[in-house]
């Protein structure tokens, strides 16, 4: 409801405080001036909106009424309290966020996945794993062992032998690094991008992931199959289990399949049989599924089911043998269909910052940026000696003054990183020493991010209006609130006091009072003639115990003002300008009741609009005090050279 009237106010005008020096003043309140430049913007985009609008000397009053306004709500420190802080800085920050993205490298992203959707890699791989938490020992260990498996490929040794005897991924031993079809999303960012951009029979160069090094061949690249929805039928073995073992579960999924072959229902069998018991209560189904969210074993013999219905023999994959339905076939939808969904898949995905980092490259470049890893030494040996949590390295490291980030002519020393990474509670305290080096790049990009977003409100005009716009329209909620509304509700006597003053301006026309009772023929509307009972006191009780059955009629109860209601205006007011009007599929009625002659609203009957009345007295009476209190002084005869808006 807050963001609601708060947008409402913003609407009657918007607040910029921002004087160009260049620009004549309209108004002047204390020191402080607003120019034509600023009352121009409020003006034309307020009048744009309007049904009818106003000359600028007419939109003067307004323009002084919300300024006086905001005036009191600074003079009364509602801008230094912690909620309107809070609030502001949440809407600044959302402000800023287009300004601090690149829009057109987010659209990039966005179309390069799509793209990737659109076909699938066969690859195989080769990885040298590394620590989850690595030290730069182990990095370079990892680095140099893929350049000597990258040597011997180049010198024409066999990729699958060189998988199966170096590769650290353990389904190397199975596979010989083969990873079969995947498309976009399939694969980790830094990983996919490398397979998608090395062309077919080729290898790609030594590629970094979470995960280690990554070297990859590139077997065939096709247009997406699409998504399919299936079930299985599934007999398990364990993991290398022996023939023995294998051959026995070999023996029980052909006999299942016989027994389809034979007209068996494969939900029920499926249901009976299938070691998968997350998909066996469910008739087999497992759902959608794209080429490369399945390993190779099952999604080839999966697509090449041709049409729904159909169902392959048993087939075997390292988990168990299966026999599959093809429930379902679809072809990936449009790129405008698809948007939507993978811009939130990307918003967990590691190119979810790629609007942000254009950002920030063109900003380091802009601004010179520098960052001086070798200033940490010091920092990095009182880590050695004392722990992160130790108050004693905080208070040691806030007297090193060295500088660790530059940019256009900004300095931030050891003792403002130190400071950010106590705040921060970020630090992974098991990198030790080397988490300083990440946390530095974080303590950079927040600083020159800060920066810039400081100097929007200098660089951006549009930005500087949407910042102050909502500074001044939180202002205004807030002193409304404070002095309109609150005080309103709370004035009970002073609301009785109003009414008793003006009750003349709330005359109360004629009305009817009663029952209507809406039927859907003629035939009902005889029923309820004949019952014995008042048309008042009938009700869905009465009417079922009469055989009518619920929805033949429509009962509407109450008492309806004159000019407000067209049944009642034909039936009982003689208004010859209307139809009698029924309900959709209604065409008749029984009514009882009597026309209450016109008088005089009572307080308890229209409070709602008396009290809107009130706080407008109300706020009528507070400018009248802000303008004396503050004396605005006013320039018409600047006012008066302005064009008035032609809609």
């Amino acid at each position: 409801m807050k963001k609601l009237i708060l947008f409402a106010l913003i609407l009657v005008v918007i607040s910029t405080s921002f004087a160009e020096k260049k620009s004549k003043p309209v108004m002047k309140i204390n020191d402080q001036f607003f120019t034509v430049d600023e009352f121009k913007f409020v003006y034309n985009k307020n009048n744009q909106l309007s049904q009818s609008p106003l000359s600028p000397q007419e939109y003067l009053d307004l323009f002084v009424n919300y300024k006086l306004k905001v005036k009191e709500a600074e003079a009364q420190g509602i801008d230094t309290t912690k909620s309107f802080l809070k609030e502001f800085n949440y809407y600044k920050d959302e402000l800023a966020k287009p300004y601090l993205t690149d829009k057109k490298a987010e659209e990039d992203v966005i179309k390069e996945a799509y793209d990737r959707l659109t076909q699938e890699v066969s690859a195989s791989h080769i990885l040298i794993r590394f620590p989850s938490i690595p030290t730069p020992e182990d990095t370079l260990k990892a680095y140099n062992k893929a350049l000597e498996v990258m040597e011997k490929i180049k010198k024409g040794e066999s990729f699958d032998d060189l998988a199966l005897n170096y590769s650290e991924d353990p389904s190397a031993k199975s596979n010989s690094g083969k990873l079969g079809y995947f498309t976009g999303f399939n694969m980790v960012y830094p990983f996919e991008t490398a397979a998608f951009n090395t062309p077919v029979g080729k290898i790609s160069d030594i590629v970094r992931t979470n995960f280690g090094y990554h070297i990859i061949k590139v077997h065939d690249k096709r247009p997406a199959s699409g998504e399919m929805n299936a079930a299985h039928i599934m007999k398990a073995f364990p993991r290398n289990s022996t023939d023995d073992v294998q051959n026995k579960a070999k023996i029980t999924i052909d006999s299942i399949y016989q027994l389809i072959q034979q007209g068996g229902n494969f939900e029920e069998l499926a249901n009976k049989y299938s070691d998968d018991r997350n998909s066996a209560a469910n008739g087999g189904e497992i759902g959608w599924f794209s080429f490369g969210r399945m390993i190779p074993e099952f999604a080839e013999p999966a697509f090449n089911l041709k049409n729904d219905n159909d169902i392959s023999k048993p087939i075997k994959t390292p988990f168990g043998w299966h026999i599959i339905k093809r429930l379902g076939h679809k072809n990936l939808a449009s790129f405008d269909e698809m948007k939507e969904t993978i811009t939130k898949r990307i918003a967990s995905d590691q190119r979810a910052y790629a609007g942000q980092e254009a950002v920030l490259k063109r900003i380091k470049t802009n601004y010179n940026y520098k960052q001086l890893n070798d200033n940490l030494d010091t920092l990095k040996s009182l880590l050695t000696k004392k722990d992160i949590n130790d108050s004693v390295f905080y208070t040691s490291a806030s007297i090193i003054n060295n500088p660790v980030i530059t940019f256009n002519n900004h300095t931030y020393s050891v003792a403002q990183f130190a400071n950010f990474i106590h705040t921060g509670k970020n630090f992974n305290v098991k990198r030790g020493s080397l988490e300083l080096d990440k946390q530095l790049d974080e303590f950079g990009k927040k600083m020159i991010l800060d920066y810039e977003k400081e100097n929007l409100i200098k660089n951006y005009p549009d930005y500087k209006y949407l910042v102050s716009e909502y500074h001044d329209g939180l202002l205004i909620f807030e002193i409304s609130q404070k002095e309109i509304w609150n005080k309103a509700s709370a004035d009970t006597t002073g609301l009785e006091i109003f009414f008793e003053k003006n009750k003349a301006n709330y005359p109360k026309p004629e009305a009817w009072k009663g029952t209507i009772i809406y039927c859907k023929n003629d035939s009902v509307k005889n029923i309820i003639s004949k019952l014995k009972s008042n048309v008042a006191e009938i009700n869905d009780s009465i009417l079922s115990a009469n055989n009518i059955k619920k929805g033949m009629t429509k009962i509407e109860k109450g008492e309806f003002v004159k000019g407000k209601k067209d049944f009642t205006d034909v039936t009982f007011f003689n208004d010859t300008t209307k139809n009698t009007i029924y309900p959709n599929g209604y065409n008749c009625a029984i009514t009882e009741g009597n026309i209450l002659p016109a008088g005089m609203y009572t307080l308890s009957e229209i409070r709602g609009q008396v009290l809107s009345d009130y706080q407008n007295e109300i706020e009528k009476n507070w400018i009248a005090e802000l303008r004396n209190k503050y004396a605005p002084k006013i320039y018409y005869n600047t006012v008066k050279k302005i064009k008035p808006v032609i809609k």
